[in-house]
């Protein structure tokens, strides 16, 4: 049975002290995947969401989200063996908080090669302009076995009839 409580994505709540309305672009990460070649550590994408408009006037309410996710949600799936793995979302104020981004979308290859300084600089984000952070952890569990199987693998046979 798949652990219902991170399946599905997170419902959002940001608090925003701006009262304009600014873009933003969220980004989840999990960046203990192990790299034995390199005797280190590598990241893996588990949801980009581009765009999403948000402003104090929202305060206290669930951020609805846009549609187009170049990377849509990923469960937390930490391999069997491996310590505690953090999962990180980044939010970050667009580059020009008033026009939208065009984000490429990602295939599962992309996720697993995921570099978060790089898509920062690719994009032209500066974290310093605001923005926000939100980290957990998690361990295996027996749940995650389920994911591997009935997520990933449902996602890839989608990727792969999609020709991504």
């Amino acid at each position: 049975m798949i652990s219902f409580k991170t399946l599905y994505p997170p419902c959002l709540r940001v608090t925003a002290f701006h009262t304009e309305t600014r873009l933003y672009t969220l980004v989840m990460v999990d960046p203990d995947v192990p790299d034995p070649t390199n005797k280190s550590y590598k990241q893996f994408l588990h949801w980009v969401v581009p765009n999403i408009p948000l402003s104090a006037l929202q305060f206290g309410q669930n951020v609805s989200l846009p549609e187009n996710q170049p990377a849509p949600w990923i469960p937390p799936h930490p391999t069997n063996g491996t310590k505690y793995h953090r999962y990180v979302i980044f939010l970050f104020q667009n580059p020009d908080p008033s026009k939208p981004l065009e984000i490429s979308e990602y295939n599962v290859e992309q996720r697993k090669t995921f570099n978060l300084r790089k898509f920062i600089s690719e994009y032209g984000f500066q974290p310093e302009n605001g923005g926000g952070a939100h980290m957990w952890r998690e361990l295996w569990s027996t749940a995650v076995s389920d994911i591997y199987r009935e997520v990933l693998s449902m996602l890839c046979a989608f990727l792969l009839l999609a020709g991504a």
